[in-house]
């Protein structure tokens, strides 16, 4: 019996610890249950929490990207009407139209080329006017005593000198001083010209100019036959004397020719060694209308070169 009551009381004590050990473990699984309740609910809480979050975050990033969008448009749109508002200046500045008159009192059509008859009428005029200047001015000399001097035509030779001296109208016979056309060196064995650009100081009237030969190494004899210069007189004319101003000694020959050369003319007369002013006295009859002065000799200047000097030469009519 009492094993027996034993048995049921260790049974029922193992029913007890089995019912509180039961009891303990559905109050554990109840408090793990809940718990993961609560952690699930703040999860998803956190989630949507986030989802607000990077949904704000989204909203903000398309409305800075908008604003971005409308300013870069701004942008573009202001660039491309300055760039239009200069393309039309330019446009404007460079192409017009219409132009205004010539001036306020004249029609439009007056802007235009001159016609064929407006042409010719205003170079008609101009032939006219030049003409009647130059009649004037011709006249003008003539009834003055005064020489005309024209210019000169294409291809003419420039390189004579001025008229010379004016012939004195109250002189006659032999006081009658004749004029030159002009007055060139004259170098017929030698390159054809002699100091060109001096031959005026040979007729000038002054004394301190003189017209010279080149300089040469020996005595001009020794050298050729003569130098000297060939003057024009503009026509055949009588001549009476010549009259030379040698500074130097020199020996010298002066010729009455039709030609400007030596060869075929007539000698008017010539002078050896003499210095200062020397005259010579033509022949009766003797006419030309170019005359030749010829040097065969000069002097040693103080370089050491033979040269001859001609400070003036008149020459005067029979």
């Amino acid at each position: 019996m009492a094993t027996a009551a034993g048995a049921a009381e260790r049974a029922a004590k193992q029913a007890a610890a089995t019912g509180s050990a039961a009891a303990t473990t559905g109050s554990v699984d109840a408090a793990r249950t809940g718990s993961g309740a609560t952690t699930a609910a703040s999860a998803a809480a956190g989630a949507a929490a986030a989802r607000a979050r990077l949904a704000g975050l989204a909203r903000n990033v398309g409305a800075r990207a908008t604003d971005v969008a409308t300013d870069r448009r701004a942008r573009k749109e202001a660039v491309s009407q300055s760039e239009e508002r200069k393309r039309v200046g330019i446009r404007q500045t460079e192409v017009q139209d219409t132009y205004e008159s010539p001036a306020p009192f004249l029609p439009a059509s007056a802007g235009g080329p001159p016609s064929r008859q407006q042409t010719a009428a205003v170079l008609a005029g101009l032939v006219v006017l030049t003409l009647a200047l130059c009649s004037l001015g011709i006249f003008g000399s003539l009834n003055s005593g005064q020489d005309v001097a024209f210019p000169a035509l294409p291809g003419a030779d420039t390189s004579t000198q001025p008229l010379g001296p004016r012939i004195p109208d109250d002189k006659t016979g032999s006081d009658r001083q004749v004029a030159f056309d002009s007055v060139v060196g004259y170098d017929p064995l030698g390159d054809g010209t002699e100091h060109n650009a001096d031959t005026s100081k040979a007729w000038d009237e002054d004394k301190a100019t003189a017209w010279t030969t080149e300089g040469y190494q020996a005595p001009i004899s020794q050298v050729k036959q003569g130098v000297g210069l060939a003057i024009d007189l503009g026509s055949k004319t009588t001549l009476g004397k010549a009259v030379l101003d040698l500074p130097q000694a020199a020996n010298v020959e002066v010729y009455a020719a039709q030609k400007p050369q030596k060869d075929g003319a007539k000698l008017v007369g010539g002078s050896k060694g003499r210095a200062g002013k020397v005259t010579l006295t033509a022949p009766a009859g003797t006419t030309g209308r170019y005359v030749i002065v010829w040097f065969t000799d000069g002097s040693r200047s103080s370089d050491g070169a033979y040269r001859a000097t001609l400070t003036e030469i008149a020459l005067y009519s029979a």
